[in-house]
């Protein structure tokens, strides 16, 4: 753990009621105070990012749309880590919420290896899948989506990871990357 105030944290835990540890971290991350940590915690709609200023989201929105509508089957292609594995849970349940058809696909680690993989692309299709949307994975996958549009499998890429310098962004739907905003 990063470097904190003890002596603040210890205010922080006391003050919003919550632990030790989690004032430590948020110490420890620059929100030494307790306007600043309890925004954080406790955020309004006011401070949440206008999420179609990323690039591609209109596109990315606007396909899950018709897939919805057109009750296309939606396969959510995670990844194997944490952040992977809870983001696809998370989005697994908001498209069910909102009436879509899904089904996931986490790579096993050692057998499959780490991205996506053109195998599981062409089971996904076989499966009936119209639509995947990989859930930090894929910013390198190039081939595998080279594959995909080739045959009508469209890909929406949401993945944090930076894309390989001399490739660039892979050939998907839409890519959806905390780093790239407009304005």
């Amino acid at each position: 753990m990063r470097e904190h105030d003890a002596q603040q944290a210890a205010s922080l835990a006391r003050v919003l009621g919550i632990s030790p540890i989690l004032a430590q971290l948020l110490n420890s991350r620059g929100y030494t105070s307790e306007n600043s940590a309890a925004a954080f915690l406790y955020p309004n709609y006011e401070q949440i990012h206008e999420p179609y200023l990323m690039l591609g989201m209109r596109e990315a929105v606007a396909r899950l749309q018709l897939a919805i509508d057109n009750d296309e089957r939606i396969l959510i292609y995670g990844d194997y880590d944490v952040d992977g594995t809870t983001g696809t849970a998370v989005l697994l349940r908001a498209l069910k919420l909102l009436g879509a058809r899904t089904g996931f696909h986490v790579p096993h680690r050692f057998t499959e290896g780490y991205g996506i993989q053109q195998a599981a692309l062409e089971k996904a299709l076989g499966e009936g899948y119209k639509l995947v949307v990989s859930v930090d994975c894929g910013i390198r996958a190039h081939e595998p989506l080279y594959w995909a549009q080739a045959h009508g499998l469209d890909v929406i890429i949401t993945d944090h990871h930076l894309p390989d310098e001399d490739e660039g962004a892979p050939p998907a739907f839409a890519v959806l990357n905390i780093r790239t905003w407009q304005g």
